[in-house]
């Protein structure tokens, strides 16, 4: 794995507990756009190894 897509999930992780311990849900957006860009990483990781399926299955989800 990528050190771009563990720093991802690990951020989105962190972000998603603090908003559960707390309640406060202002980071709701930028959770969503980690999230994303997590998806991104991993169809073009998936681009770089030949499976062009799991590429557009990531992107369209």
């Amino acid at each position: 794995m990528s050190k771009l897509r563990i720093s991802l999930a690990a951020g989105n992780i962190l972000i998603s507990l603090y908003m559960l311990i707390t309640q406060s849900f202002d980071w709701i957006p930028f959770s969503s756009f980690l999230l994303g860009m997590l998806m991104l990483v991993i169809g073009w990781e998936e681009l770089k190894k030949g499976k062009r399926g799991f590429f557009f299955i990531k992107l369209q989800t």
